[in-house]
């Protein structure tokens, strides 16, 4: 049996100076809703947190085994943010302002659906990649190349 996970809530200001500023590096220019307010951590270790959001009706749970108490945001990892998969799947694609959106069909989609790299010129920085209006998952634009981080559990053949 596994022990019950540690989670420590936090508020945004509460977060490291560095961490915030990761998440909001990503968040501002990008998500256009505001961050959540209530927002929870499980430190995996020094270097590394889960960044949570909790309802503001959530229930005080304390003494349960909870798996995710909300919706994860992403990870907090050496003062950079990397956004989940549970992020890109539940915003609504004209909630990001920078995406790839392709039709159904298309090429492009199933090479990511695959896990491979996309070659789209554009400027660099994380993009979310939608298929006809809805989210797939997130890459990241470096140079003429988009990094796939589409999961690894997700991906096609």
């Amino acid at each position: 049996n596994e022990a019950p996970l540690a989670w420590q809530p936090a508020e945004a200001s509460k977060l490291s100076e560095a961490d915030r500023q990761a998440v909001n590096a990503f968040w501002q220019p990008l998500v256009d809703i505001p961050l959540p307010e209530r927002l929870t951590l499980h430190v995996r270790d020094r270097h590394t947190a889960e960044l949570l959001a909790l309802a503001d009706d959530a229930p005080d749970a304390s003494g349960l085994r909870i798996v995710r108490p909300g919706w994860h945001l992403g990870t907090v990892r050496k003062g950079r943010f990397e956004p989940s998969h549970a992020l890109a799947v539940s915003l609504k694609a004209e909630e990001v302002c920078t995406r790839l959106d392709e039709p159904i069909g298309s090429e492009l989609v199933t090479r990511y659906l695959r896990g491979e790299t996309l070659p789209v010129d554009g400027p660099p920085g994380w993009l979310l990649v939608t298929v006809a209006g809805f989210p797939l998952g997130w890459g990241k634009r470096v140079g003429s190349t988009i990094k796939n981080h589409y999961p690894r559990v997700l991906r096609w053949g």
